[in-house]
């Protein structure tokens, strides 16, 4: 007997069929893996911490449970249905100013709890705002039903944005944009982008002892950093953009931080603790210190000038009185970074920071709030054709 039957999903204000081989699959399992949503995990598979949690026809279901086989068709949102690129709507935003988000494996169910609530309390108080959310619950241990002063301050811009008159608003809650993050580029673009153009063919350099390991500049200035540390909701990926943009004198604007892609990234051990910038943090912050020295040297020998008598500022080499200059991008051109760590090279004096030491909004929540990005790897080997999945036991109480 063919169990095969086809349904319509009105998922984020756009229509989707899927053809389905067990309608009591849940409805989660065709948001991520059929219609590549990233905004709803899978948490527990009970209905019991909220990670899940999509909306349904505007009530908040967890949708580990929900039979995706259910007749009708319902609409759906997830976090992703309630972006919008250039202004995200006020409950995310009361999210981003607060940083309130350290893995973001949490943040979808809470902001789909949040936007359903919205619907029925247009002026909620403190408690009832805790009440709603006291049930999407925190993996992390950041997010806690006791008071604290970022909770609070949480919970106040939360009421603030739900008292707001076109947060409810369904058209508002449907704008979402076309953003998908990768975490890795095929080598050769990587390497047009990163001014490695003229070792396009050849695989990346990912020796810890080599700056064309860490660092790669482009014609036009741009940095890629490359890490073998990566950001589980610590702010390790904003501290390292920090680092490097300061020890090379560029805007944080310019640089842009690979994580964790064994092709591309050194061996820099294992992420745990405060290592990741105890010791790979310092790492690059030699790479790049040795390889602004290299830049300086270059542009002293172009402009004709003592590379004692050359500052940087935003990535352009000038000297300290006169209008000559010239830029990192031109020095390095498509070539690598091809040096050594030099264990001597200057490393800027903390006294001259400005960047490290000032607090910088954290660069992964954003992403995380509007669900454009996986939380953690999903991987999958190209030509798998056969897939099984066992969900876990549903307790009857």
């Amino acid at each position: 007997m063919n169990s095969r039957q086809s349904i319509s999903l009105d998922v984020n204000g756009t229509s989707a069929s899927l053809t389905i081989d067990d309608p009591t699959m849940p409805l989660l399992y065709a948001l991520r893996d059929d219609l590549g949503l990233h905004g709803p995990r899978f948490g527990c598979g009970l209905a019991q911490c909220g990670a899940c949690t999509v909306l349904l026809d505007g009530s908040a279901i967890r949708s580990c449970v929900f039979p995706r086989g259910q007749r009708g068709r319902p609409p759906h949102r997830d976090s992703r249905g309630t972006r919008h690129t250039e202004k995200p709507h006020p409950l995310q935003q009361a999210f981003i100013d607060e940083q309130a988000a350290q893995c973001g494996y949490c943040i979808n169910g809470m902001i789909m709890q949040a936007a359903a609530f919205i619907s029925s309390n247009k002026n909620p108080t403190e408690a009832q705002v805790k009440q709603a959310l006291a049930n999407n619950l925190c993996r992390c241990g950041t997010h806690s039903a006791h008071s604290t002063r970022r909770e609070t301050r949480l919970l106040q811009r939360l009421m603030n944005a739900m008292s707001l008159p076109h947060s409810v608003s369904r058209r508002e809650i449907l704008k979402f944009g076309g953003l998908i993050v990768s975490f890795a580029l095929p080598i050769p673009l990587m390497a047009e982008n990163s001014g490695m153009a003229a070792a396009a063919d050849m695989p990346k350099v990912v020796a810890p002892d080599r700056v064309d390991g860490f660092l790669a500049i482009d014609r036009h200035g741009n940095v890629a950093v490359f890490s073998g540390k990566v950001d589980l909701g610590t702010g390790v990926l904003t501290a390292i953009t920090q680092i490097a943009a300061e020890e090379l004198d560029v805007p944080m604007t310019r640089v842009n931080v690979i994580q964790g892609d064994t092709l591309l990234t050194p061996d820099q051990g294992p992420t745990y603790g405060s290592l990741s910038i105890q010791n790979g943090g310092m790492q690059i912050r030699l790479a790049a210190a040795t390889a602004r020295r290299a830049l300086l040297r270059t542009a002293a020998q172009r402009l004709n000038i003592d590379e004692h008598e050359l500052t940087v500022d935003a990535g352009v080499v000038k000297p300290r009185h006169g209008n000559a200059s010239v830029r990192y991008g031109e020095l390095v051109g498509r070539r690598t970074l091809a040096l050594a760590l030099d264990q001597d090279a200057p490393l800027k004096d903390p006294n001259s920071y400005t960047v490290v030491g000032r607090s910088q909004p954290r660069l992964d929540i954003p992403d995380k709030v509007n669900g454009s990005v996986y939380v953690y790897a999903r991987l999958s080997r190209r030509g798998n054709g056969a897939r099984a999945r066992r969900s876990p036991p549903r307790h009857r109480r």
